[in-house]
């Protein structure tokens, strides 16, 4: 990897918080030492209960998640129901599906239903940062194109955070000078 790429990538996990979800802890802390190394804060959770309580209390920007939470389980069931609860629940967290047990079917049939993009074990760390980076980037597009609107229409109320984070604003956002809009940044 280059410096300047390096230094982009930094640029976009600086401060980004990445929510892995997988039953192998050597899974967890391999994701956690690979993002945090380019500036990610990485929150681990074992089982689909904890990563739906993390995602209910932390501000996530993305979610990576296995698809299989059992040692005997191959055929991404446990993780098909996943995906949808946090889909249910949290629309607009990017989600990265992970696992050993490439279903062809099953990966098409998630990204249509709004996955973010579908990983097999073993990763190749240059991939996953690249769509790691450009899933984090666009969250900051969209957020930026939220603030821009909110900024354009007078009536308009919005929290930049709310929009591509996991944790709705909790916030009283005050009114931009010069407009009745309100945009915070929690």
């Amino acid at each position: 990897m280059s410096t300047v790429s390096a230094d982009s990538l930094q640029a976009s996990l600086a401060n980004r918080t990445i929510l892995v979800i997988d039953d192998s802890e050597a899974v967890r802390t391999a994701f956690e030492v690979l993002l945090s190394l380019h500036g990610a804060r990485v929150l681990g959770a074992a089982t689909q209960e904890e990563g739906l309580a993390v995602l209910a209390h932390e501000g996530v920007d993305l979610t990576i998640q296995d698809m299989n939470f059992r040692r005997e389980a191959t055929s991404g069931e446990e993780g098909i129901a996943l995906f949808h609860e946090i889909r249910a629940r949290f629309p607009q967290v990017p989600i990265v599906l992970l696992t050993a047990w490439t279903h062809l079917e099953t990966a098409v049939e998630l990204v249509r239903a709004g996955a973010a993009d579908y990983i097999a074990k073993p990763w190749d760390d240059a991939r996953l940062l690249t769509s790691v980076r450009n899933l984090i980037d666009l969250g900051r597009a969209r957020a930026e194109a939220a603030e821009w609107h909110a900024r354009s229409s007078p009536s308009a109320s919005t929290c930049v955070a709310s929009s591509t984070r996991a944790r709705p604003c909790t916030r009283s956002c005050a009114p931009r000078p010069r407009s009745r809009a309100r945009t915070c940044r929690c």
